[in-house]
């Protein structure tokens, strides 16, 4: 906006400059310039300005931001040598992106590859070479994008606020429908969100469409197929962060603060010695608890939800709030969020750089 004031004072003075003193002058004289003329070359001169504007500046309100744009303030907009192919640009510091693991399968980040229509995201790009995109889970219906919806420090963000009352027939209503398949496995997956409702309890972020927890299986035990059937991550409780194996859990004790941004980690893996045996841990930021044996999902999770919990449940565990990103890895990423040297630690680093969490 100032540069397009200071171009019309600019015009304004050269055109008064050029046309003298001399109110006689024939227009067609190359001397005096008619104040109709005049003002017609301001306007004109202030569209090229605002087009030049809207070319390289922010995006559209009504198309949210479309795949490729950069909103995010916190990254490449400092000036600086370039940083190598797997870094980013943040406040001045080059930064490794999870793009740096060769095991990375899955990332949405909410400052690129959104797409959206009339304010509704209609899809969300992988920016992993796994091609995971996201898709509505119902067509015509998704969550919120743009400014609008909310911001994370400064960021868009996707924004969830489903409305009506949860059945199993609306439990899909302004989702997000994604592939979940590297959770079948060994893994690791990071969530950065922010709840709008921090005094709900069963509101999850990562779910499956398959039927979720329900007694008869539970009670069945590991033996029964369901099972493991419906992974789910988020919040059980409003203090309580967790990571459903289905029936089998592992849970961390949170604070329920408003408007907190809040990072979630799940991982399963093996452990070392002396005899391999799978086991999961979570944290809530830096904070972990790790627990026993367990085998994983036996879920067809290619059928995954962003924005609720279990699919088929009587209870509703759908989020409300805004999701910032999602990174996950068909891999144990060794170590610990709180320690840079090690895998995991170098992509927390990059969360809380990329999100100001530090």
């Amino acid at each position: 906006m100032k540069t397009r004031r200071a171009i019309a004072v600019w015009l304004v003075a050269f055109v008064i400059g050029c046309g003298g003193d001399d109110a006689d002058t024939p227009a067609d004289g190359g001397g005096m310039t008619s104040p109709d003329a005049r003002a017609e070359e301001v306007d004109a001169a202030l569209a090229d300005a605002g087009d030049a504007h809207d070319a390289g500046g922010a995006h559209d309100a009504g198309d949210g931001h479309d795949a490729g744009d950069t909103p995010d303030a916190h990254v490449g907009d400092d000036a600086g040598p370039p940083c190598a192919g797997d870094e980013e640009r943040i406040d001045g510091a080059c930064v490794g992106t999870p793009r740096a693991l060769a095991s990375l399968a899955l990332w949405l980040r909410s400052d690129r590859g959104v797409v959206c229509a009339d304010g509704v995201v209609t899809g969300w790009t992988d920016q992993s070479d796994s091609g995971r995109d996201a898709i509505q889970a119902r067509p015509g219906m998704g969550p919120r994008c743009g400014a609008e919806s909310g911001e994370l420090d400064g960021d868009d963000v996707v924004s969830f606020a489903p409305a009506g009352e949860w059945s199993r027939a609306s439990q899909d209503d302004a989702l997000l429908a994604v592939d979940l398949t590297p959770l079948e496995g060994t893994f690791t997956a990071i969530v950065v969100a922010r709840r709008a409702l921090p005094h709900k309890d069963l509101s999850f972020v990562l779910g499956t469409a398959l039927p979720g927890e329900v007694d008869v299986p539970c009670l069945a035990g590991p033996s029964s197929p369901e099972y493991r059937s419906a992974p789910q991550l988020g919040w059980r409780t409003a203090t309580r962060t967790t990571f459903d194996l289905g029936c089998d859990r592992v849970e961390v004790d949170v604070a329920a603060e408003d408007a907190r941004v809040e990072i979630v980690t799940a991982r399963i893996g093996r452990s070392s010695s002396p005899v391999p045996v799978p086991h999961r841990s979570l944290w809530s930021g830096t904070s972990p608890v790790t627990s026993g044996a367990t085998d994983g999902f036996a879920s067809d999770s290619n059928a995954g939800r962003i924005g609720r919990g279990q699919g088929g449940s009587l209870l509703d565990t759908r989020f409300r709030g805004d999701v910032a990103e999602i990174i996950v890895f068909d891999a144990h990423l060794d170590g610990t969020p709180d320690d840079p040297a090690t895998p995991l630690g170098r992509v927390h680093e990059w969360v809380r750089a990329h999100w100001t969490l530090r």
